[in-house]
């Protein structure tokens, strides 16, 4: 799951990039305009922006808010969300185990907006009226 996620942000990535700069991106280059639109402490080195174009890392959710909104690239896109095959009945144990194998290898905060982001769509299309919380507590 986790390479999968990882190519599908390389691919999202540089596609953006290849879009808002017409140009083929080096991690220098990625690293200094990403610096130019975020605050001091949230800037990125050449490093971390060469794992990033190769689908080595996938960034922080502080981070990849910004990268996706700078670079107007579609969250769903890029977590593979819409392509998911998802039941009718959002309670189903198979529902709960694609939804855990999605976030397995993600950091608490981006484990709670993919989770956040599924009860969403529950909620639209099921019209389930569970809350977030347990509908988060559902899947320990």
């Amino acid at each position: 799951m986790k390479n999968r996620i990882s190519h599908s942000f390389k691919h999202h990535l540089q596609n953006a990039l290849q879009k808002k700069f017409n140009k083929k991106i080096t991690s220098s280059f990625l690293a200094l305009q990403f610096t130019l639109v975020v605050e001091e402490d949230l800037s990125i080195s050449r490093e971390t922006a060469r794992k990033w174009l190769n689908g080595q890392a996938i960034p922080e959710i502080t981070r990849l808010k910004i990268l996706l909104d700078w670079l107007e690239i579609d969250a769903n896109g890029f977590l593979r969300l819409a392509s998911l095959k998802v039941p009718n009945n959002y309670t189903t144990p198979s529902y709960f185990k694609t939804l855990n194998d999605i976030v397995q290898d993600l950091d608490e905060d981006g484990k709670k907006l993919v989770i956040y982001t599924a009860w969403s769509l529950n909620k639209t299309e099921s019209g389930n009226k569970q809350n977030f919380e347990d509908f988060y507590n559902a899947l320990k």
